[in-house]
């Protein structure tokens, strides 16, 4: 998409779920050099987004507006993805209240199952049972194809954004 230095970056736009569609809005830059994936924002500011060569015993660095906190890879496995192997490294849980906990996975060449961006914004990835489930990487397909659907969701979208007056028992 873009060279910057000589070297090739992606752009990565977000658009929300809403309706009516909001447009979509410029997120920064990502580029992938070996097993890491680096994050550029619009300061042009360098940080890694992404590093599958951790091992069960590291950890990855979580800011968000409440907390300043490593979470420990507790697993790393693999799973398999259109015939080839991709690592996948879970994150052991930091509690925040007994209701509130942040967690991870990720998996390489998909990214985290909280969405793309979610280690730059750690905000979306709390186990808040209030949350709704469009923070969620539900599947991932590339040139229509799916290539790995969440174990936990039967579908690719999920709408779970009613208020109480559309809930019904």
């Amino acid at each position: 998409d873009s060279l910057v230095g000589g070297q090739p970056w992606t752009r990565v736009f977000a658009q929300g779920t809403t309706e009516p569609l909001p447009p979509h809005e410029f997120q920064g830059l990502v580029r992938q050099e070996g097993e890491v994936v680096l994050f550029m924002d619009e300061q042009s500011a360098i940080d890694t987004l992404y590093d599958f060569r951790l091992l069960v015993g590291d950890s990855m660095r979580y800011v968000g507006d409440w907390y300043d906190t490593y979470l420990p890879v507790v697993a790393v496995d693999s799973i398999l993805i259109s015939g080839s192997y991709h690592r996948v490294i879970r994150f052991g849980a930091f509690f925040l209240t007994l209701e509130d906990a942040l967690t991870d996975t990720w998996i390489e060449g998909v990214g985290s199952i909280h969405g793309p961006l979610a280690p730059r914004l750690p905000n979306t990835l709390g186990v808040n049972y209030g949350l709704p489930d469009s923070t969620r990487t539900t599947c991932f397909l590339q040139d229509e194809e799916l290539l790995w659907s969440h174990p936990g969701y039967p579908n690719c979208i999920v709408n779970s954004l009613l208020g109480m007056r559309d809930h019904r028992p």
